[in-house]
């Protein structure tokens, strides 16, 4: 059908006539003229959005268009910081977005999905419009004390139907009345679908307050919880969790009967596959003396010990008794000064004795590249690598670095050890204790030294100065079958931008090989019968310089990598749960 050529100009002629007779007609004849173009309006505006181009694809691409809008609510919520992966969103952002259009607030409408995360900033207008939108579906529900009313209230007064639809509750800020109407409403109210609890009252509010309320968590009221969160809180729940998986506990103070209702709590959970334990002791404790056989705990795979005193790692590290389990992988780390005279004994004998690899890596403690000038202390992480456990110890470099003239003292401790890799900034202070700990080290099959120019400015050119010298190696060491040098940057886009500021006519950067010559001329450094140089983009070694190494070495190859390498770490290290608050920047997972 074509459209009335005169269309345009009648409807022009009619509106200019009531405007100019607005004045003279009567208020009965307004409201009968204000229904029909109010009506004419609407369908005009609707006609012209419906043909848009996003308003004409489909309801489903429109659908998954929405559903990347709302940015996780980690980043966009101050207070939330969750230490196991949470699927909350802000959706905020939603609201204005369904009041855009007709169509726009139809697919909104029409997608519960989408309403599902229950963070507002204002709970007593939006929160109620948050659970009608979102009908049937699993529910994500982020309170804190600062919005009104408190979440203890909030709690109670959620209905049946809401309560059943709760997968993550992330409880935060809370104090006093508050507190207990949480812990009362946990005690006497059944949430079947809770998978993920976060329980972070307000900062050591109990510290200076009255006797705390006991944290009452029923087995049965919570039989779907997998992932728990404790923080700041007074007490442990005095009961496990049996299908518990993920357990953290962040700057809970400690003492005596505390203490043992948290180990109590941690081996009343069989299902515990990872475990972070970051606890305030605020006084002394003896060495835990009954390991735990591994059947009380047999899915334990992943533990952190996170910015512990000494005392406190000696109490704690014993009672897994690592030495029975397998395939478990222990972190002992420190965000900043490492205490001196660490328990190498509890931390590394077992793990080290059978282990096959060790990687000793150097650590920004920010985002940013380090800098020798300015990070004098940036962290160091020491990782034994075995068939059966994995150990990890990570600190401010001051003090780690003389901790490993230790472990290079303890006879038998670095026997198994067929892989070494290296990735620090060669300083001479640094490369003599691994300089020693190589030496010490008889069964030596490979050895990785990583240089990456994005982190360590002004890396230089390979050299052997962090290799002992063939007089230097412990009697009756075998002869190291790979030396593997590897230089580039982890960080593509900085070595773009590298090569870019050298010039327009810029090439690849080549590495000198002078000083590998040398060494090898000295005859200290020819204990090993393979040679591989390997770079990354924007780097090449110089090939007219390698015929004089192969003068030396019998095999020597030249490759070119995609990246980096790292450490090649059993499966059982990773940890899919863990959020980006959950360690520091030198942990494994």
């Amino acid at each position: 059908m074509r459209p009335d050529p005169d269309l345009t100009k009648n409807a022009e002629a009619l509106l200019e006539s009531i405007k100019q007779q607005v004045s003279s007609i009567p208020d009965e004849a307004i409201w009968q003229l204000h229904g029909p173009l109010s009506e004419a309006l609407n369908i005009l505006v609707r006609t012209w959005n419906a043909r848009r181009p996003l308003m004409r694809l489909p309801t489903e691409t429109l659908n998954h268009i929405l559903s990347l809008i709302p940015d996780r609510a980690e980043h966009n919520v101050p207070e939330f910081a969750p230490h196991w992966y949470s699927e909350s969103m802000d959706s905020l952002m939603l609201v204005p977005i369904s009041r855009t259009c007709h169509r726009l607030r139809e697919v909104t409408l029409g997608n519960p999905l989408l309403w599902r995360h229950g963070y507002t900033k204002n709970r007593e207008t939006t929160m109620p419009m948050f659970l009608e939108r979102s009908q049937n579906s699993p529910l994500t529900l982020i309170l804190s004390q600062q919005t009104s009313p408190g979440a203890g209230q909030f709690l109670r007064s959620l209905q049946p139907a809401d309560i059943l639809r709760v997968r993550e509750l992330h409880l935060y800020g809370i104090e006093g009345d508050g507190l207990r109407k949480v812990y009362d409403v946990f005690q006497l109210t059944r949430w079947p679908m809770l998978e993920h609890l976060t329980l972070s009252p307000r900062n050591h509010y109990f510290s200076t307050q009255g006797s705390p309320a006991p944290l009452q968590l029923i087995p049965e009221h919570m039989p779907r919880l997998r992932y728990l969160h404790l923080q700041f809180v007074p007490t442990f729940p005095a009961n496990g969790l049996p299908n518990l998986t993920h357990l953290s506990v962040l700057n809970v103070i400690v003492r005596g009967n505390i203490r043992h209702q948290l180990v109590d709590f941690i081996f009343a959970c069989p299902s515990l596959e990872s475990l972070f334990l970051n606890p305030l002791d605020m006084d002394a404790a003896p060495p835990w003396t009954t390991p735990i056989p591994p059947t009380a705990l047999p899915h334990l795979r992943r533990v952190i010990l996170m910015g512990m005193s000494l005392d406190s790692v000696r109490f704690y590290l014993p009672m897994f008794a690592l030495h029975d389990r397998e395939d478990v992988a222990v972190q002992v780390l420190w965000r900043g000064q490492a205490p001196r005279m660490l328990p190498w004994e509890a931390i590394l004998p077992h793990t080290a004795r059978s282990s096959s690899t060790l990687a000793i890596s150097q650590h920004a403690v920010s985002d940013r590249s380090y800098d020798p000038l300015t990070d004098k202390f940036p962290l160091l992480s020491v990782t034994a690598i075995g068939p059966k456990t994995t150990m990890r110890v990570a600190g401010d470099s001051r003090n780690l670095y003389a901790e490993l003239h230790r472990v290079v003292s303890h006879h038998g401790f670095l026997d198994g050890v067929r892989d070494v890799w290296v990735d620090v900034a060669q300083q001479p202070a640094h490369t003599i204790v691994i300089s020693a700990l190589l030496a010490a080290a008889p069964a030596l099959e490979t050895i990785t030294l990583v240089t990456d120019y994005t982190r360590y400015r002004d890396s230089g050119s390979p050299s052997f100065r962090v290799l002992p010298k063939r007089s230097e190696r412990a009697v009756g060491s075998a002869r190291v079958r790979t030396l593997r040098f590897v230089h580039g940057y982890s960080d593509y886009g900085e070595g773009c931008r590298r090569w870019q500021a050298s010039g327009a006519d810029a090439v690849p950067t080549k590495l000198d090989l002078g000083r590998l010559l040398a060494g090898l001329a000295s005859g200290e450094y020819d204990y090993f019968d393979e040679l591989v140089l390997q770079t990354t983009a924007h780097l090449e070694v110089d090939e007219r310089a390698v015929g004089g190494l192969r003068a030396h070495v019998r095999v020597v190859r030249v490759e070119r990598v995609e990246g980096l390498p790292r450490p090649p770490v059993p499966e059982y290290c990773a940890e899919p749960a863990s959020s980006r608050h959950a360690t520091c920047a030198a942990s494994l997972w």
